[in-house]
């Protein structure tokens, strides 16, 4: 079994740790990367997260100087249909 991060309590079954390492941005609609520093996009964002662990996924904004709402979803499957009206000066994540 492959673990992301610590584990939480011991497995029965042998297990090898990795670890999440942010590489680069990138820009969903276009496909467009982007360098981590400096940070491509104006403050404050948006931060959605609805898969694996939301709160980690916050944290490693806020550690990449990431600053704005964030935002934890249950799950993602009543996204599909669902609008974003979010205020017009900020960005989505």
């Amino acid at each position: 079994m492959i673990v992301n991060g610590a584990l939480q309590r011991p497995l029965e079954i042998s297990s090898v740790a990795m670890q999440l390492v942010p590489q680069r941005w990138r820009q969903l609609p276009t496909g467009q990367h982007y360098p981590l520093q400096p940070l491509p996009f104006a403050l404050p964002v948006h931060g959605l997260a609805g898969i694996g662990n939301p709160q980690r996924f916050f944290n490693t904004l806020r550690e990449l100087g990431v600053e704005g709402r964030c935002i934890p979803w249950q799950t993602t499957s009543h996204l599909m249909n669902t609008r974003f009206n979010l205020c017009r000066h900020d960005q989505s994540l």
